[in-house]
């Protein structure tokens, strides 16, 4: 399975943005609450164990690659207080 990524920030002025779907494509958009929160020992949960989540959810139904998303940041916080908003859209190309 070829898994890209890229971050695009929403700060940045956007004019078009255009991307192609291979056969079987994930579209991921999510908020920087879900890499930018931190454990208790300030590591951020990082934009690499995202993609490792997501990667790891498979073939699954976008609402559980969501829940186990947030599963994942959450265990990974051990306990910190979500200090940001957290949102994300799944679009898969069938």
């Amino acid at each position: 399975m070829l898994f890209r990524s890229a971050l695009c920030p929403l700060f940045a002025p956007i004019l078009r943005y255009a991307c192609s779907f291979d056969r079987v494509t994930w579209l991921v958009l999510a908020t920087d609450g879900f890499f930018e929160w931190e454990n208790n020992q300030g590591e951020q949960f990082g934009v690499l164990r995202m993609e490792e989540s997501i990667r790891a959810s498979g073939d699954s139904r976008p609402a559980e690659i969501i829940t186990r998303l947030y599963e994942t940041v959450n265990a990974f916080s051990r306990g910190t207080k979500q200090q940001d908003d957290l949102t994300a859209v799944i679009i898969k190309r069938l």
